[in-house]
């Protein structure tokens, strides 16, 4: 049971996390920051900085996992990365085939979960993003794991 809580918590935190840095972002950068001039194809730094957001709440979440899941066992950590994976591998298989109707409206007006709605990245960039979200997870689970992890010497620096 607190393995399937583990994960589940995990999973909340990178959704929150992603949410809220995404919304942060889109706020801070607005349409031009996200968006080629008046397409729907997002820009390479949105790109850039959506890889990081993904990685850092993965890692987040691996933690979470681990934290939850107490013992050496890894098996909670593992179980989210493998949702990842497979979550976002079907996603990013569907996107191959989904048609996306446009905004009823210009792009620089589009709120942050419209402009989430309506973006149109890379295909090769969503099959990467799943294994960007395995490594993260498995990398923060294997961080609190660590020996270093909450010791004094770790929490001085």
């Amino acid at each position: 049971m607190r393995t399937v809580l583990a994960v589940i918590a995990g999973y909340a935190v990178i959704f929150i996390f992603i949410v809220t840095a995404f919304t942060l972002a889109y706020m801070a950068g607005g349409a031009n920051f996200a968006f080629q001039g008046e397409s729907l194809n997002v820009t390479a730094g949105w790109l850039v900085m959506a890889t990081v957001m993904n990685f850092v709440a993965a890692c987040l979440g691996g933690w979470i996992a681990a934290v939850i899941a107490k013992g050496k066992s890894p098996s909670a950590v593992k179980a989210l990365a493998a949702l990842l994976l497979v979550l976002g591998l079907g996603i990013a298989a569907w996107n191959l085939t989904a048609e996306r109707p446009g905004p009823a409206k210009p792009i620089s007006e589009l709120t942050s979960s419209e402009a989430a709605q309506f973006a149109a990245q890379p295909h090769w960039y969503n099959f990467l993003i799943p294994f960007i979200g395995f490594a993260g997870v498995l990398l923060g689970g294997r961080g609190r794991n660590s020996e270093l992890v909450g010791s004094p010497a770790a929490v001085r620096g």
